[in-house]
């Protein structure tokens, strides 16, 4: 396992004192996620999913967060609640941070869920979002599986299932990524990275 470091309020990741781009940075400069322009609006919704993700957080690790009384976040974590109700299982890593060695990147993952299904034991990687879905979440997650597994965190080697949660007041949605070849892009895309990066 590697020693990560992490600055949050730079969002920069170090491992073994050398800096490594993050699964957000790499997917910025490959293009692989819109155009945000920074206004007053996006600044105001970027806060509230940082806001939503620490009740839940919070939620899951049994505490209360002050921000979890006010109507907005309040509704926001009854979604978070109503899918933990729906979806069962136990959460086993909460904003974990995670790395690769072979492909060199960082990130932190929200949650992971050790599940029962019908075949046995399975795990699930789950991102919480406050968006709108969008394509490019599908190599978000398959960024954090691979460097879940890489770090050997699935130690009995079960399937892993990969989650995006899109929380809404008191409702959730969820799109589950079935596909193999997202795994094949996001390494494809570590390493066109590296080849911009060097060239």
């Amino acid at each position: 396992m590697s020693n990560i470091t992490f600055d949050a309020e730079t969002h920069r990741y170090w491992m073994e004192g050398n800096e490594i781009p993050s699964v957000t940075k790499i997917m910025q400069k490959m293009k692989l996620t819109p155009y945000y322009s920074a206004s007053p609006d996006s600044a105001s919704l970027m806060l509230r999913g940082t806001h939503v993700h620490t009740c839940t957080q919070y939620y899951d690790e049994g505490n209360i967060h002050d921000r979890s009384w006010e109507p907005e976040y309040q509704a926001f974590l009854n979604g978070w609640k109503n899918f933990r109700l729906a979806f069962g299982g136990e959460v086993i890593e909460i904003e974990k941070k995670i790395s690769s060695n072979k492909f060199r990147y960082a990130g932190t993952l929200d949650r992971v869920f050790l599940l029962d299904s019908p075949t046995g034991k399975e795990l699930a990687v789950v991102d919480i979002k406050t968006g709108s879905k969008s394509s490019w979440h599908s190599l978000q997650l398959a960024a954090y599986q691979i460097a879940y597994e890489e770090e050997g965190f699935n130690t009995m080697n079960l399937p892993v299932r990969r989650l995006a949660v899109y929380l809404k007041p008191d409702e959730f949605s969820v799109e589950e990524f079935k596909d193999s070849a997202d795994l094949i892009a996001w390494k494809a895309a570590v390493t066109l990275y590296y080849w911009k990066e060097r060239n």
